[in-house]
């Protein structure tokens, strides 16, 4: 009886943990979408302080996916962001 409640307590703790994981991993994909979309507009109106700013934070959200890179929207939001940092 106790073996099986422990054992049901791990896996909720895994399950729990993989959760929080996949919760974070969407939350910077928004944020890295999000500071695409604002980089773009500030290059846009010419904002270059501000920009490299926005960029830095690009910058350490692609490092945060690139082991996802094999996922083709991560990749393509990765090259994206690399086409901004060239302008």
């Amino acid at each position: 009886m106790v073996a099986q409640i422990s054992s049901d307590i791990v896996q909720l703790d895994n399950a729990k943990r993989n959760l929080t994981a996949s919760i974070t991993a969407l939350k910077r994909l928004q944020m890295l979408t999000d500071s695409i979309a604002q980089l773009r507009a500030m290059q846009r109106l010419r904002q270059y302080d501000e920009s490299s700013k926005m960029l830095g934070a690009v910058v350490l959200f692609v490092k945060y996916f690139e082991d996802y890179n094999d996922v083709a929207q991560v990749k393509a939001l990765g090259e994206e962001a690399q086409r901004q940092a060239k302008l």
